[in-house]
């Protein structure tokens, strides 16, 4: 699926959170996975990014999208507020 979507303060947040190869992040509103896209390419190929959305459909834009990152992503269908429940260690959280 080809979705044109620009994440919102991109710049601003990647500043903010430093992620660096290795790290962990978590976009808690993936969305169309926007955000979560910059996460994973800056975490590289031994960093982790969950994506946690509650709209299943985001998700599945999200999912069709970053197919190409493999299991360097994991979708989550939850709220960001259980993240504690998913992941111990982060690096970095939006």
């Amino acid at each position: 699926m080809n979705v044109t979507h620009i994440p919102v303060l991109a710049s601003e947040v990647m500043a903010g959170l430093a992620l660096a190869p290795g790290m962990t992040a978590v976009d808690g509103t993936c969305g169309l996975g926007g955000h979560t896209k910059l996460f994973v390419e800056a975490v590289g190929e031994n960093g982790k990014v969950f994506a946690f959305d509650k709209d299943e459909r985001n998700l599945s834009v999200a999912r069709e999208r970053l197919v190409a990152y493999g299991n360097r992503v994991q979708f989550v269908h939850d709220s960001y507020v259980q993240v504690g429940e998913y992941v111990k260690d982060v690096h970095g959280i939006l």
